[in-house]
């Protein structure tokens, strides 16, 4: 092969790549994919005010990518520009379950669970140069259907 055959297929793999990377940069941070229904929206406000948090069966409605939407909501108004995969966005789905502020909020019992996932599976897949995001099957499960899988691992 020819220097400049070589040359045009590694700009065309390089190209590939960017292509698939920004892809899945802006499919995975489309939390909006996993808005809350208004009586998800009314749970979540009546346990703040409550100050009695959510029971199981609430919390057990919500799914994984409802747990995204309502952290990209928190980074949003906390003016954090964490991506999704950085190392920031990790140390700070790591650090939920150790912050009192976060876990006196019961929208960060749903935030937490989606973290709790997320750094599972981050585990199971080490990605070595993409930044990972979890597959839509995964986010489109209520957080009873993954303890129920879980719980029979």
């Amino acid at each position: 092969m020819t220097k400049g055959r070589l040359a045009l297929i590694f700009v065309v793999l390089l190209g590939s790549v960017a292509f698939i990377v920004i892809r899945n940069e802006q499919q995975a941070n489309n939390a909006s994919l996993y808005p809350l229904s208004s009586h998800q929206t009314a749970i979540l406000d009546e346990a703040k005010v409550s100050k009695h948090g959510l029971s199981t069966d609430d919390i057990d409605r919500f799914t994984i990518g409802q747990g995204k939407f309502l952290l990209i909501q928190y980074f949003n108004r906390h003016h954090l520009n964490y991506r999704v995969g950085s190392k920031e966005y990790i140390r700070f789905l790591a650090s939920i379950s150790e912050r009192k502020d976060l876990k006196e909020n019961p929208t960060f019992v749903i935030i937490g669970s989606y973290a709790s996932v997320y750094l599972s599976e981050l585990q199971k897949k080490e990605p070595l140069f993409l930044r990972f995001h979890l597959p839509s099957d995964i986010l489109n499960t209520t957080i009873k259907e993954r303890r129920t899988v879980n719980n029979h691992l």
